[in-house]
């Protein structure tokens, strides 16, 4: 065969290797527990070409429309709802009465198999299998929801044929770029040009064609100065959108600070599936007579929510914070456990939300036992000598009274 001329030999290499478009992320094992997850979701396993795809599913009520999250790149269902990569809002579409399906592509957090942005077609389509399997073969009731990389993997489902009841996308990709623009913003141009003259498409869709054929419900959200979508072209996808009626919502964020920002649901959103499924109750109703409701309060602990009502508590803050406590302490508590938690009253004055939804997160992420001696050596630690401070962290632990003591050590101010 003769000498293997070097050159040759790098651009076959180059050649023959997917961009990278789909990154590694998440963790290897993925616990859907009640600290990580709303509690009653359930592990998710589906069977593709011999690999394992594990995600979860985050129930509401019965028949409730079931919204499939396809991730970003570097986006991983491990993260949970409390991770500082984590997506709060599998709470927030509970709330609403929108199940939600969540799955890792292969060889992505705990998912099995070798990770390529190829597999992403044949991943998706198992994934979106489920989700008909989890409304009864009903379509209708099932809502893309695309990120990053993930929107190619919507506009692939709606090529080969899906018809959900809406779709919507945040901060959408070219495949034919994506890697490219990707390089130019990380190298210097001549590697980066390198590089990229050999690089196959990461998946063989066109999101343009895609979102021209597809006639339902739509809504995009994008960053206006997106380093992967750059403004020469953006206005392929937001002139589509516009062209046929639906939404493009712009934001001042980078395509990465879009991404996670999205990570909560927004109020655009909010009212867009609100106007594809209307007459859904959420919970801010507060109407407990209705059975979505009862049964929604339910899933979310009765008694902490009655606890809320005597308290008037309508600050959202209040409800994030106490997501950050694991339910099952929650409900290992009292219903005077519960009221007491609830008190906000610190021995300085009012405890500040902000701070204690921060450390709740603290020790959420930390796995910080609570218990008054572990929380005793970690306020020691932390340097939190004020009582006003303990109180911060007993809240912050679920604990249902400020008890880091010794109190006559201690002064009350914050």
């Amino acid at each position: 065969m003769g000498d293997l001329n070097p050159i040759r030999a790098l651009m076959a290499m180059l050649g023959s290797t997917a961009p990278p478009a789909l990154l590694a992320a998440g963790y290897p094992e993925l616990e859907v527990n009640e600290q990580n997850f709303p509690p009653g979701s359930e592990l998710v396993e589906l069977e593709v070409r011999r690999s394992t795809l594990r995600g979860a599913f985050v129930p509401s009520d019965p028949d409730s429309p079931v919204v499939l999250h396809l991730l970003e790149s570097m986006g991983s269902v491990t993260y949970g709802t409390q991770h500082a990569l984590g997506y709060p809002l599998l709470w927030q579409l509970r709330d609403r009465g929108f199940a939600s399906l969540m799955v890792d592509y292969r060889g992505v957090g705990a998912s099995e198999g070798w990770r390529t942005p190829r597999h992403v077609r044949e991943d998706a389509q198992a994934m979106f299998a489920e989700a008909l399997r989890r409304t009864g073969g009903r379509s209708h009731r099932i809502v893309l929801r695309g990120s990053s990389f993930g929107t190619l993997a919507v506009a692939s489902l709606l090529k080969h044929g899906a018809r959900p009841r809406a779709v919507t996308l945040i901060a959408p990709v070219r495949a034919e770029t994506v890697a490219k623009n990707w390089f130019f913003h990380y190298y210097h141009p001549f590697l980066a040009r390198a590089v990229t003259a050999f690089l196959r498409l990461p998946i063989r869709v066109d999101i343009v064609r895609a979102l021209r054929r597809w006639r339902g419900p739509l809504l995009v959200s994008a960053p206006e100065n997106d380093y992967v979508l750059p403004p020469r072209e953006q206005p392929l996808i937001r002139d589509t959108v516009r062209r046929r009626g639906a939404r493009w919502v712009s934001t001042p964020y980078t395509h990465a600070g879009h991404v996670l920002a999205n990570h909560w649901l927004g109020d655009d959103e909010t009212s867009f599936l609100d106007a594809c499924f209307p007459g859904l109750p959420d919970l801010e109703s507060r109407d407990p007579a209705h059975p979505a409701i009862s049964r929604r309060w339910k899933l979310l602990e009765t008694r902490l929510y009655a606890a809320l009502d005597r308290h008037s508590h309508r600050d959202p803050l209040v409800v994030e914070w106490m997501r950050r406590i694991p339910h099952a302490h929650l409900a290992s508590l009292s219903q005077e456990q519960l009221d007491e938690l609830l008190d906000l009253r610190g021995p300085a004055g009012p405890i500040p939300l902000r701070d204690l939804i921060l450390l709740s997160s603290y020790l959420a992420e930390t796995g910080t036992p609570r218990a008054v001696p572990a929380l005793e050596v970690m306020a020691d630690e932390l340097g939190l000598r004020t009582l006003q401070q303990r109180a911060l962290l007993a809240k912050a632990a679920g604990l249902p009274s400020a008890i880091l003591v010794p109190r006559n050590e201690l002064a009350p101010g914050a």
